[in-house]
């Protein structure tokens, strides 16, 4: 029994020297402070991208490593970008060049895409395939402005577009000629139609917001100067000569004879009050003085009103009329002609006189589409060309005046949503479809 339980206990001894002995070899063998040696991969089998040399924002010579393998057929340089395509931001990837020359290692990219970002890659065939690293451009001077936003005001002195969002009173300001952003705002509440005035030398922006407060805005720094509450839900504003001309809803609907208000900029008391309904859009008529279209909203048949006040914010005449054609519940166009003499309303393009006559309307010759709708118009200082913005197409129409006929189109990158002239420019803020998180925008410039 004792010699069976020393051999037992040898062999025991044995497998322990056979398992420990290796790893002490080999720990003994390293240096002192290096980690052990990894074993070598084969370097036949990896391909490495880089950027050679960039010749300037828009040019770069791309470099890889042979690939060493038997059968070579070929390599495959691949590009994906991020960009506008077929009106969305979105990811575009397409083969680049392909060679099949082994020694082909470099190439240059001459015809980059105007993207923010953009990826390369190498792929090579013989008897096994390899793939390269990665590698990420981010191409400078490359921007694509994001920004939510129901409406647009313009300041044309320091080309600047302040884009609102009335969801949330959010105020993205834009400088149109470099397309960048300026800063965003906002006045924390939902707001409705705002203006854009000069007081005392200064800028500002008059934002009516849900909860009844009329903010003035510092357009410069997009902070609030000022605020005051008007008793009522603010609809539109709009300042001139220091005064205030303000569409509110009343409390209750007995007090829609007061619906329009006219305040004093400084001191902000009531000058005076007239009006016919709640819940209006009020727009000035440029070239007149003090003299006001208004439009209800959710108002079935839809109402238009005709206001002119003097030079004290007092109500001289009104006027106005039913109609039936335009929808009660698309306020969102109403723009005036630069004579103050017309005025187009709602996406269907009806065109009324200052005297509240329907005068003709614009037909849409280009969409297919029966229920073609438009986002927004601008006019020619001489009235004789309107310019159309698609609602569901890329593209924006323009049409002569008083004898509509379309003289030509103008295709966008995005959905057109706004439209301006500047001097000899049309300036056009369109935008992506959708985007729960926010909109990709563009600011698209035409020559007149």
């Amino acid at each position: 029994m004792t010699g069976l339980f020393i051999f037992i206990k040898t062999q025991i001894v044995k497998r322990i020297i056979y398992l420990v002995l290796p790893a002490f070899v080999f720990i003994t063998a390293c240096k002192k402070g290096e980690p052990p040696a990894t074993p070598a991969t084969d370097q036949s089998k990896t391909i490495t991208l880089s950027i050679d040399k960039t010749i300037n924002d828009s040019t770069l010579v791309l470099k890889w490593s042979k690939y060493n393998r038997t059968n070579f057929t070929g390599y495959q340089l691949r590009r994906t970008s991020y960009g506008f395509t077929n009106g969305f931001y979105q990811s575009t990837s397409i083969t680049l060049k392909s060679f099949t020359n082994a020694d082909s290692l470099t190439y240059t990219e001459r015809n980059m895409p105007y993207s923010d970002k953009i990826l390369y890659s190498v792929s090579a065939f013989a008897d096994s395939s390899a793939y390269s690293n990665i590698i990420t451009y981010n191409r400078p001077n490359t921007v694509f402005l994001q920004a939510l936003f129901s409406d647009a005001l313009i300041d044309r002195q320091n080309k600047i577009l302040y884009l609102i969002y009335q969801n949330n009173g959010t105020i993205t300001a834009i400088n149109y000629a470099t397309n960048t952003l300026i800063k965003t705002g906002s006045v924390g509440v939902g707001v409705n139609f705002s203006g854009i005035g000069t007081f005392q030398g200064s800028t500002e922006l008059y934002v009516p917001g849900n909860d009844g407060q009329l903010y003035i805005i510092d357009a410069a720094t997009l902070a609030t100067k000022e605020k005051f509450a008007t008793s009522g839900h603010i609809n539109s504003v709009y300042q001139m000569d220091g005064k205030l001309f303000v569409a509110w809803t009343a409390a209750s609907y007995g007090d829609n004879t007061t619906s329009i208000r006219v305040y004093d900029r400084v001191t902000k008391q009531l000058i005076s009050s007239t009006g016919y309904y709640n819940n209006t859009r009020l727009v000035w008529l440029p070239g007149t003085n003090y003299e006001f279209i208004e439009e209800t909203a959710n108002e079935s048949p839809t109402q238009f009103q005709y206001y002119k006040f003097d030079s004290s914010g007092l109500s001289l005449s009104e006027s106005t009329i039913t109609n039936y054609a335009v929808n009660p519940y698309d306020v969102s166009i109403l723009k005036a002609f630069p004579d103050g003499s017309r005025f187009i309303a709602s996406s269907m393009g009806y065109v009324f006189t200052k005297n509240l006559v329907q005068e003709t309307y614009i037909p849409n010759y280009i969409s297919t589409d029966p229920n073609a709708k438009f986002s927004d118009f601008e006019i020619n200082s001489a009235g004789s060309v309107i310019y159309c913005a698609e609602a569901s197409d890329r593209l924006i129409n323009v049409m002569s005046y008083p004898s509509p006929k379309l003289l030509k189109t103008y295709n966008t990158v995005l959905y057109p949503s706004k439209l301006f002239i500047d001097g000899n420019q049309l300036i056009c803020v369109s935008k992506q479809a959708g985007g729960a998180s926010g909109y990709y925008i563009d600011i698209e410039k035409f020559g007149l």
